[in-house]
């Protein structure tokens, strides 16, 4: 069509050397995703050995003695030289993390026991019934005025608990008969950026999601309304929800760029840019 043809190196590695994948050197045009699983792998490796594997690389317990024969088996898997020795999806590599990693912390626990009250006081705040409507119109909330209107304590934390009472509605939705407000069951598969997640929630609504079409991005009090104390599970939330969503974005602002945030995991309020990632998941009012 006429353009100028330019030169391109053969064979042109884009990427930290360290961190690739040998594939991306051997022959580039045959990379997949598993290239990205590998770099994740090296990062775990010195992460928890504080060395870069080399070709042969010693087990991960060899250099860390805290580490287990579970933890050498799936770092070692993740930085298989060849593609078909790894994990295939990030969805099979964080299952088996999971379950490793619940191996892993049984093992500990049952190395070093000691009860909670030595080393912090568990948190006591009252369970509630909520005083409804909660707050369902998205605001800007300025850091000063997060407190009062989150009703929050000085680790932006609940200062009380909704006592919530949950059905579960289908295998997608779940409501709760305290606040009149139906959630999603699990929420947005992936982290993504704020303006995505809204696109996200508008979706839910168009597509019909649970057979309603009035989804909406929650507010920090709704979302404030599932939490709990904190538990051993390290995940804030009722069991009848997905723990995958962690991280929470709501529908209040800060400013023109950054918007409030739950940590489901530590059962705080936080604060991200626009341009974060995060979870998102979908709430609309029992009509």
């Amino acid at each position: 069509r006429g353009e100028k043809q330019f030169l391109c190196a053969e064979k042109l590695t884009i990427g930290t050397p360290f961190y690739s994948a040998p594939e991306q050197i051997d022959s580039p045009e045959t990379v997949d995703q598993r290239a990205d699983l590998y770099s994740a792998g090296v990062i775990l490796y010195r992460m928890v050995t504080g060395h870069l594997p080399d070709k042969n690389p010693p087990l991960p317990s060899e250099l860390n003695p805290q580490l287990d024969r579970n933890c050498d088996r799936f770092i070692l898997k993740a930085i298989a030289p060849h593609p078909d020795d790894r994990f295939q999806t990030a969805d099979t590599m964080l299952k088996e993390l999971k379950a490793f990693f619940s191996l892993y912390k049984d093992a500990r626990q049952s190395e070093c026991f000691a009860p909670d009250d030595i080393f912090q006081e568990k948190k006591t705040a009252p369970r509630i019934k909520p005083t409804l409507p909660i707050r369902s119109e998205s605001s800007i909330i300025l850091a000063k005025d997060a407190g009062k209107v989150f009703n929050l304590d000085d680790l932006h934390q609940p200062l009380v608990f909704v006592e919530n009472a949950f059905q579960k509605i289908s295998d997608t939705t779940v409501i709760d008969h305290a606040t009149n407000l139906v959630w999603q069951q699990s929420g947005s598969r992936y982290p993504m950026m704020w303006d995505q997640a809204q696109r996200y929630i508008q979706l839910l609504s168009e597509s019909g999601f649970g057979g309603r079409q009035n989804w909406r991005m929650p507010t920090i009090n709704e979302i404030l309304s599932l939490v709990n104390p904190k538990n051993d599970d390290d995940f804030c939330m009722e069991p009848v929800f997905s723990p995958d969503q962690k991280w929470l974005w709501s529908s209040d602002t800060r400013s023109k760029r950054a918007v409030w945030t739950v940590d489901a995991q530590m059962g705080f309020v936080n604060c991200s840019d626009l341009f974060d990632y995060n979870f998102v998941k979908g709430v609309c009012s029992v009509k």
